[in-house]
């Protein structure tokens, strides 16, 4: 009985960190997708630029501002 308790205890951790991990995810996606925007409407909402304007967001948010050039 002891080792299943253990079992699902550490089920319990694993599930829980990976619960974070997707809530993490989540919110840098949302971050990446507003300064995204935000790149976007600094260029004059002009289209056809939303993958450079994402990847630019991206190498922001990762402390990369030799990419964000803006």
């Amino acid at each position: 009985m002891k080792k299943r308790e253990a079992v699902k205890k550490e089920t319990k951790s694993v599930n829980d960190s990976q619960n974070t991990n997707v809530a993490h995810n989540g919110e840098r996606h949302q971050l990446i997708a507003i300064k995204a925007y935000e790149l976007y409407e600094r260029r004059g909402c002009t289209h056809g630029h939303d993958l450079d304007d994402w990847l630019q967001a991206e190498a922001i948010l990762n402390g990369q501002n030799d990419r964000a050039g803006a």
